[in-house]
């Protein structure tokens, strides 16, 4: 048996299709029964793991944060994973993060004979990389530029749009890059034009004055 278990405040919802591609053709058969995703999902910028949550059949943790910028769910989920060692027959942990907090969790499920698969981003701790029996960097995997982006993408990138616009409904892509990186929960380095010429009959892009902007049509 396998174990998914994934901190969202860590992880970008949109890498989510690449990571799970990667974890089934890891895994030998592919039944992976639990698969569970940490946050506290009532921060603006989780929202949009609901959707993702459902496409990827995880079951949502939800973990307050009751002390400002300190959440609660590295320590849900360290538990959860050691109550799957002593309690399942887990023989694979699929953890995603990119937070050197689990290297003692990856240290004692190593330790018992489990195998440990990371996936994080490319400025995860070289301590917790080394801790994984495998580590994959979120980075090698398909570049979410290279993507046909779902509805879940066109739909976050319309509203902010609408919500940030000026009076006459044009947005700067440079600006909307900003917030979609810092509130929708996007890669830092994404191809902001390219992301929306995937929807031309919906999203339309022109240049003034040496700069780009965005509108819904």
């Amino acid at each position: 048996m396998a174990a998914v278990l994934v901190d969202a405040e860590n992880t970008s919802c949109w890498k989510m299709k690449e990571i799970m591609n990667k974890i089934l053709e890891y895994s030998e058969d592919g039944n992976i029964s639990i698969r569970r995703l940490y946050g506290d999902f009532t921060k603006p910028e989780l929202q949009n793991w609901k959707n993702i949550s459902l496409e990827h059949s995880l079951t949502p943790v939800q973990q307050y944060s009751y002390v400002s910028k300190k959440g609660t769910s590295d320590q849900k989920l360290t538990i959860d994973a050691l109550k799957l060692l002593y309690e399942k027959n887990i023989n694979i942990f699929y953890i995603v993060t990119s937070d050197s907090d689990f290297l003692p969790l990856c240290l004692e499920l190593r330790e018992q004979g489990k195998h440990v698969f990371g996936i994080g981003k490319k400025q995860t701790p070289i301590s917790f990389v080394k801790s994984c029996t495998t580590f994959s960097f979120i980075e090698n995997l398909n570049d979410i530029n290279d993507c046909i982006l779902n509805k879940t993408h066109k739909s976050a990138i319309k509203n902010c749009i609408q919500t940030y616009a000026y009076e006459d409904g044009t947005i700067n892509i440079g600006f909307l890059k900003e917030k979609l990186v810092s509130q929708e929960n996007f890669e830092k380095n994404i191809k902001i034009k390219k992301l929306l010429l995937q929807f031309p009959d919906e999203i339309g892009i022109f240049q003034k004055d040496n700069n780009m902007y965005a509108y819904i049509r």
